[in-house]
C-alpha cells in the first residue's frame, strides 16, 4: 500500500521512460563488450568492425545525456507538483493546527529532498544495477570461474549499504526532526519580537534559536559523517576491487580461458562492477535522505485528519444550527470545557447571536465544534434544513472570519473574491452594504490596487474586519462566524462594525469580550463555568 502511495506521489510517464531508456543503454552495453570479444573469432577486423563499437559508445554516450537532459528537466517541475499537493492537503484540513512549522518544513525541505528519490536516484540506482548485470552477463558467457571470482568480489560491495543503512536512516532521521524543530522556534521568535523588544529580551530569542539550530547542524554532521563514512569505504574497497579484477582477467588471459579480445571486453565493462563500490554507496545514502522526506510527505498527503469531502456545489444551506447536550474535554485534561449543553439558531430567520464570557471561558472552543474542528464526546451538532432533514455541519456551510483576518499580497479585488466567479455588480453590492465605497476610492487604483504591501500597513483594523465580510457575503453562506471582531478597534470604528453588521442579510455569531458598541444582536449568550446561558438584555 505504501509503495503504491510513493508511486503515486512521485510516480510520472517520465519516470518510466528513464526506467526504459536506462534499460536500453544496458543493452546496447551488452552488445558493444560482446562485438569486442568477438573480433578476430566471429568477426573479421575491418572498418566496418571497428566503427560499429564506436558507433554503440556514442549511442551510449548519447543515451545517458538523454537521462540527465531528462532528469534536470523533470526534478524542478516535479518538485513543484509534490509541494502543489501538500498545499493542497493543508488547505483540505478542517482541523486548526498551531505547528505551521510542520507545513513549512513539508513544503521547503521534505518536498526537496523527496522529489528526486525516482526521477534521479532510483533512475542512477536501476541504471547502475543493469549496466552491472550486463557486465555480469557477458561475463558469464565467456567464463564461469572468472563470473565466480567477480561475484565474490562484489559480495564485499553489497555489504557496505547493509553495514551503514540503519545508522543512516537513524541519523537523516534526527536531521529532519531538528529541522523542524529550527522551522517552529523561528516563527516563535518572530512572531514574539514585540513581546521580546518590549522585555529587552531579544537575547533570549538569539539564544533560543541557536540552541535549536545547533542541534540540527550537529545532526547534519553526524548524518555527513556517515555519509563520508560509506563513501570512503567503497572506494577504497573499489581500489581493492580494481586491482584484484584485473590480477585475476590477466591471470585468466595467460591460462587461456579467455581471449586478449575478451579481456579488453571486460575491462570496458569494468567501470559497470566497479559501480559497486564507487557510486552505489552514495546513491544509496542519497536514497535514504529521499524516502526519510518521501514517507513525510506521504503519510502527511494520505492522512484522513478530519478531511470534508462534501462537493461545495452540493453543500445546502443551514435552516436551524442546533447543539443538543454537548460535551466536550480536550484531550489529556480533566476539566470539561462544556457539559451537556445546548443551543438553537434559527439561521432562516437571520438570528444574530452575540456570544461573550471570560478569557478561557470556551468561546473560541465553542467555534471550533460548531465549525466541525473539534469533536464533542457526547452530544450532537446538526444542521436542520427546511425540509427537517437532519445532517452533520459542514465547515463550507458556513463562512468564518478570524480575529487576525489574513489579508494577501494581491488586489484588494482578489483579496475580496479569493478567486471565486463572481459578478460586478455582486462585489460593488457587497461593497456597499458593508461601507468600504469610501475607503476604495482613496485607493490608487482602486480595486486593482495591491493592498498587501505597503498600504497593508495603513489599513484599519476596521477596515481589515470589513474586507472579510465581503469574502463571506460574496461566499453566500447562510451562516457567518467572527470571533472578536471588535478586539482592536476604536470605540468609533467598533459603532460603524456594529451598524452594519445589524444590517447584514445573513445570521451571525459573534464572539466578543467586549459590549461597548450599539446593539446588533437578536440573542445573547453568556459562556462560563463549562455552560452557556442566554442573556436577557
Amino acid at each position: 500500500m505504501k509503495t503504491l502511495r510513493i508511486w503515486h506521489t512521485f510516480g510520472s510517464f517520465v519516470v518510466i521512460l528513464l526506467w526504459f531508456l536506462a534499460t536500453l543503454v544496458s543493452i546496447v552495453e551488452f552488445f558493444m563488450a560482446k562485438m569486442i570479444g568477438t573480433i578476430g573469432q566471429t568477426y573479421q577486423l575491418s572498418l566496418g568492425v571497428i566503427l560499429s563499437p564506436i558507433f554503440l559508445s556514442l549511442l551510449i554516450g548519447f543515451g545517458r545525456f538523454l537521462i540527465a537532459r531528462l532528469q534536470q528537466l523533470s526534478r524542478f517541475k516535479n518538485e513543484q507538483v509534490i509541494q502543489e499537493k501538500v498545499l493542497t492537503k493543508s488547505l483540505k484540513l478542517n482541523t486548526l493546527r498551531d505547528d505551521k512549522s510542520n507545513f513549512i518544513n513539508l513544503l521547503t525541505v521534505d518536498s526537496k529532498n523527496a522529489s528526486p528519490m525516482l526521477i534521479i536516484t532510483m533512475t542512477s540506482l536501476i541504471a547502475g544495477g543493469l549496466s552491472f548485470l550486463a557486465a555480469l552477463v557477458y561475463c558469464l558467457m565467456i567464463s564461469l570461474k572468472l563470473t565466480i571470482c567477480v561475484l565474490f568480489l562484489c559480495l564485499f560491495g553489497l555489504l557496505i549499504p547493509k553495514l551503514n543503512t540503519k545508522g543512516l536512516k537513524n541519523a537523516q532521521d534526527r536531521q529532519q526532526n531538528f529541522s523542524g524543530t529550527v522551522q517552529r522556534s523561528l516563527l516563535q521568535i518572530l512572531d514574539a519580537r514585540i513581546l521580546l523588544a518590549s522585555f529587552q529580551a531579544q537575547e533570549y530569542g538569539l539564544h533560543l534559536f541557536k540552541s535549536h539550530y545547533n542541534n540540527f547542524a550537529n545532526a547534519q554532521y553526524q548524518t555527513g559523517i556517515k555519509r563520508i563514512i560509506m563513501n570512503s569505504i567503497g572506494i577504497g574497497m573499489g581500489f581493492v576491487f580494481d586491482i584484484s579484477i584485473l590480477a585475476v582477467e590477466l591471470l585468466f588471459v595467460g591460462l587461456g580461458n579467455i581471449s586478449i579480445t575478451q579481456y579488453a571486453a571486460i575491462s570496458i565493462l569494468t567501470p559497470s562492477f566497479t559501480w559497486l563500490f564507487y557510486s552505489m554507496p552514495g546513491i544509496y545514502a542519497e536514497l535514504i535522505r529521499n524516502s526519510t522526506s518521501a514517507l513525510r510527505v506521504v503519510d502527511f498527503i494520505y492522512s484522513s485528519d478530519n478531511i470534508s469531502h462534501q462537493n461545495h456545489s452540493s453543500i445546502k444551506s443551514i435552516a436551524i444550527l442546533k447543539l443538543d447536550h454537548v460535551s466536550f474535554t480536550y484531550p489529556g485534561s480533566n476539566k470539561k470545557v462544556f457539559q451537556n449543553i445546548s443551543l438553537k439558531i434559527n439561521v432562516k430567520d437571520v438570528d444574530k447571536v452575540l456570544i461573550t464570557g471570560p478569557s478561557g471561558g470556551g468561546k473560541s472552543t465553542l467555534v471550533k465544534l460548531i465549525m466541525n474542528q473539534l469533536q464533542p464526546q457526547a452530544g450532537t451538532i446538526t444542521n436542520i434544513a427546511e425540509n427537517g432533514a437532519k445532517s452533520l455541519v459542514e465547515n463550507q456551510q458556513i463562512g468564518y472570519i478570524p480575529q487576525k483576518n489574513e489579508i494577501f499580497d494581491d488586489t484588494l479585488l482578489n483579496n475580496l473574491t479569493l478567486d471565486r466567479k463572481v459578478t460586478s455588480s455582486e462585489i460593488a453590492a457587497a461593497i456597499q452594504r458593508v461601507g468600504l465605497t469610501d475607503f476604495i476610492k482613496t485607493l490608487p487604483q482602486g480595486l486593482e490596487t495591491n493592498i498587501g504591501n505597503n498600504i497593508n500597513r495603513n489599513l484599519s483594523s476596521g477596515q481589515t474586519q470589513k474586507i472579510g465580510i465581503v469574502r463571506a457575503l460574496l461566499s453566500n453562506r447562510s451562516l457567518l462566524i467572527m470571533d472578536e471582531p471588535f478586539a482592536n478597534l476604536d470605540p468609533e470604528s467598533a459603532k460603524n462594525l456594529a451598524q452594519a453588521l445589524k444590517k447584514l442579510p445573513l445570521s451571525l455569531i459573534v464572539i466578543s469580550h467586549r459590549l461597548d458598541f450599539s446593539r446588533f444582536w437578536t440573542k445573547h449568550y453568556l459562556v462560563q463555568s463549562n455552560t452557556i446561558e442566554e442573556v436577557n438584555s
